[in-house]
């Protein structure tokens, strides 16, 4: 490869790189930006999600808290426990969430009971370790129960007597399939996702989706997950949407950012070749026919390149060429005249020297006859002087 190749290769890839260089740094800015920006779309995205789970558990603890306050209205110190029950029995008339109310009495037994359902279960309940808990602690309880129809909420509310002492204990079932309990839960579930209440243990307390209920809580695998936990209970909600559908606004720019930048890529580097070619291409013809006039032909004219720099430059190296060619023409006929005029001094002094030569053959001739005759005489004088 010779110099002037590589030095066009070299222009190329100088201009080639800035070109490239100049149109990608801003692509990759811009692909910089957009891929902060699929970062903090993903992280609002669960933000929101957040937020959503908290605004249900801020929820659910409102139908806890106003049913617990219905119940220790019904449980108020009263005139007996006639009062009680018929408060109680209001109070489970009116509520959208209980199943049913018992009221327990601390020595044993079971005060009232009144189901929607029909079947007692106010006996199994004062069984629990965590009623007993409830009687020796008097604070009031939310905790799940397992029933012979499925998963149930306990809720259970200390009943003192006007001198402050533990003396009846009201229990209330909350159903967590009652079609309101659902509704309730249904309205933060996103896409095809689902609401869960999950309790201490990891188990399914309450769900959008009726068949977990009782079951462990998902691990979350494939999912989007947050979770917030209640303040009533040692529960926490957990809101669950496939991945691939919680993350498709980020998927579909991120996609989109892909299809179109690969095409911008590919068009920032075949700009960066045609710019290279633009400016390489007439260099190389200049380059050719400085080679032309470096090696003596000036009869090729230099190609016109337009009207910018490089056009210029062209114009210049035509007119250098024709300046050359008119000097060249001008040599050659100023050599010609000079060897005509070379030729014509030669004859002329060739006839010189031609006449000079004569003349000297003609005074050797001159004085050889005269020296001849003049011998002659002065022979003849002294032979005729001897005689």
């Amino acid at each position: 490869m010779t110099g002037s190749a590589r030095g066009r290769h070299g222009i190329r890839r100088r201009v080639a790189l800035l070109v490239g260089v100049g149109a990608l740094t801003p692509m990759a800015l811009f692909a910089w930006v957009g891929w902060s920006r699929l970062g903090a779309l993903s992280l609002r995205l669960l933000e929101e999600r957040q937020a959503l789970a908290g605004s249900l558990a801020r929820q659910v603890d409102h139908v806890l808290r106003d049913t617990l306050l219905v119940l220790a209205s019904a449980a108020a110190p009263s005139g007996g426990d006639a009062e009680t029950q018929a408060a109680l029995r209001s109070a489970l008339l009116r509520s959208r969430y209980l199943e049913g109310v018992a009221l327990l009495a601390v020595e044993g037994g079971v005060v009232f009971e009144e189901s929607r359902a029909g079947k007692p279960f106010g006996q199994r309940v004062r069984s629990l370790p965590a009623v007993a808990e409830v009687f020796r602690s008097g604070r009031q309880l939310v905790a799940p129960l397992d029933a012979e129809t499925g998963p149930r909420i306990l809720l259970a509310v200390p009943v003192r007597d006007w001198q402050g002492r533990l003396s009846r204990l009201l229990c209330a079932v909350l159903d967590p399939q009652a079609p309101q309990v659902i509704a309730l839960l249904r309205v933060s579930v996103v896409g095809s996702g689902s609401v869960d209440l999950v309790d201490g243990q990891g188990q399914v307390v309450a769900s959008s989706d009726i068949g977990r209920l009782a079951q462990p809580a998902p691990t979350g695998d494939g999912e989007v997950t947050v979770s917030t936990s209640l303040e009533l209970a040692p529960w926490r909600l957990v809101l669950r949407q496939p991945e691939a559908e919680a993350m498709a606004p980020v998927r579909s720019l991120r996609q989109t950012l892909f299809l179109i930048g690969l095409p911008l890529l590919g068009v920032a580097l075949l700009f960066a070749w045609g710019a290279a070619r633009s400016v390489t291409q007439p260099l190389a013809q200049l380059g050719e026919a400085a080679e032309r006039i470096a090696s003596g032909n000036l009869e090729t004219p230099v190609p016109a390149l337009g009207e910018d720099e490089v056009g210029r430059l062209s114009r210049s190296f035509e007119l250098m060429r024709q300046a050359l060619q008119q000097s060249l023409e001008d040599l050659t006929q100023a050599r010609d005249q000079l060897e005509l005029r070379v030729k014509e001094r030669t004859r002329q002094l060739t006839e010189i020297l031609s006449k000079v030569v004569t003349a000297q053959e003609e005074e050797r001739k001159r004085l050889a006859r005269e020296l001849h005759d003049e011998t002659c005489q002065t022979l003849s004088a002294l032979s005729m002087k001897l005689d």
